[in-house]
């Protein structure tokens, strides 16, 4: 049997809330401005005048590389900022993992990106 409690601190399955949180390298403004430097505006998008906010969701593994990118609310009308969004994705360097006391985590988080004229 297990309680509720050790299920929350099983470092095989991805955390959302471990005691440390996961870090992008150099913190949250390094963040944005790795995401401002790579995300490209979509022409179709900037000639159609449409921007937004696309949540991407994402797993920090135990080493700090980040899987399984996906989208998990897109702007509607759009063709492209899904695509560009987890293009970027795939370039994320390693983060620094999430942790529950000493041991390492694999952690789920969802990241919002905005896309603005």
């Amino acid at each position: 049997m297990i309680l509720d409690d050790e299920r929350a601190y099983d470092s095989d399955h991805a955390q959302q809330l471990p005691e440390i949180m996961p870090e992008f390298p150099g913190g949250q403004d390094s963040l944005f401005a790795f995401m401002r430097k790579h995300i490209n505006y979509p022409e179709w998008e900037a000639d159609n005048n449409i921007d937004g906010k696309v949540y991407v969701e994402f797993e920090v593994e135990k080493d700090g590389t980040i899987t399984d990118p996906r989208i998990r609310r897109s702007v509607q009308g759009t063709r492209n900022f899904d695509g560009e969004v987890l293009r970027v994705m795939k370039l994320m360097p390693r983060w620094s993992p999430g942790r529950n006391g000493n041991d390492v985590v694999k952690t789920k988080l969802v990241l919002p990106v905005v896309f603005s004229l």
